[in-house]
């Protein structure tokens, strides 16, 4: 039971550490993200324009705060459970027969966005002011997998593509430049299509904010912008981007927590039963060890002949355990990432770690039985 619970502990931890040092994509480091409720629908154009003056005016207090060195607004939060994705046409491709279109995630983002998220760019170029302004060409950013997947070895920037969402009707996009996959839905995850769209700092809620320092510590001086602002406006969801990333492996983090407490115990009790097993085994043949002795055994003969009948316990035990272990790591497999289930490394480290634990409980008793006085053992008997 304790090799088990330590194998199934160890590939957790394995899976663990090697999730939390995969690339997500992008600077987490010094990102404090966090989501805006704005008042009201904005319904009117009156409306509408209040809230984009709100909006600019927000994002100009932002970037003036000490310590911030880029702000920009997304329509989507950081790590999501899942991207909404939209069927997509591709201009010169041949349409499935089927008729089914393929499926990409898209978002909204300022023009600032990869700057803030540390986003870097492979080919083309990144968003700029003039791509907002009124009449000018519908323009796109894709990742590496959208490019990949889509064109192939053919040049992705300069092709076109337009949305084929039902509900409203797309313009054809023109692909300006091609960044880096991200891993917003999970680092476990393999990164889907996805295509970015320009927008202006007031049409998204999402905020993006990279700083010099600790972003958490500039949590405070948003929210105090944000009520000086309107107080209204109420902000929800603050968090830095390293946190969002590490709470969201918060499940695999506990149950490696608590597999590894019952490894613990179970490995304590399995010492603690060996211990026990041949502290009463040497209480048992004291008289044959005092003969043994007597007729000129040595002690580390009398050593090794403990150790020997402690480590057929602890070896019959692994191999037990090795075959439970086996059988039981299809289990596990759901929950891992880089790792197999049946990881040679986790099974030669925790053999040679119970191994140690076994010979610590079969030292104390063998010390005890090479010290035993024959005159002593045979006067007892």
């Amino acid at each position: 039971m304790a090799f088990v619970l330590l194998v199934g502990s160890a590939v957790l931890i394995r899976s663990l550490w090697g999730i939390l040092h995969t690339d997500p994509g992008f600077d987490a480091a010094h990102v404090l993200a966090f989501h805006v409720y704005w008042p009201g629908e904005s319904r009117t154009s009156e409306e509408s324009s209040a809230r984009s003056a709100l909006s600019v005016d927000l994002m100009r207090r932002l970037r003036s705060l000490p310590g911030v060195s880029s702000v920009a607004t997304a329509s989507f939060v950081l790590f999501p459970d899942e991207m909404y994705k939209v069927p997509f046409e591709v201009e010169g491709l041949t349409a499935d027969p089927s008729g089914q279109k393929p499926l990409i995630s898209n978002g909204e983002v300022s023009p600032d966005f990869y700057r803030a998220m540390g986003i870097p760019l492979r080919r083309g170029r990144l968003f700029s002011a003039p791509d907002l302004a009124k009449g000018a060409l519908p323009v796109a950013v894709v990742n590496q997998t959208m490019a990949r997947r889509i064109w192939g070895d053919e040049e992705a920037v300069g092709r076109r593509f337009k949305f084929a969402d039902p509900n409203f009707k797309s313009p054809w996009f023109t692909v300006v430049g091609i960044v880096g996959d991200v891993r917003g839905e999970g680092l476990e995850n393999q990164c889907d299509p996805m295509a970015y769209v320009a927008s202006n700092d007031d049409m998204n809620d999402d905020i993006i904010v990279r700083t010099t320092g600790d972003p958490l510590l500039l949590g405070s001086a948003v929210r105090r912008e944000v009520r000086l602002l309107d107080k209204n406006l109420f902000i929800a969801h603050m968090n830095s981007a390293q946190s969002m990333l590490f709470d969201r492996e918060a499940h695999r983090q506990f149950t490696a927590w608590l597999l590894g407490s019952f490894a613990f115990v179970a490995a304590a009790l399995a010492a603690v039963g060996i211990y026990g097993v041949l502290a009463y085994w040497v209480a048992q043949r004291t008289q044959e060890i005092g003969v043994r002795v007597a007729l000129g055994a040595e002690k580390s003969d009398v050593l090794w002949l403990v150790v020997g009948q402690g480590f057929k316990i602890a070896l019959s035990g692994v191999a037990i355990g090795v075959a439970a272990a086996l059988g039981l790591s299809r289990f596990f497999s759901s929950l891992l990432y880089g790792v197999q289930p049946a990881d040679p490394l986790s099974f030669a480290v925790v053999s040679l770690l119970l191994g140690a634990v076994a010979l610590l409980a079969c030292y104390i008793p063998a010390r005890r039985a090479a010290k035993i006085d024959p005159i002593e053992a045979l006067r007892w008997e």
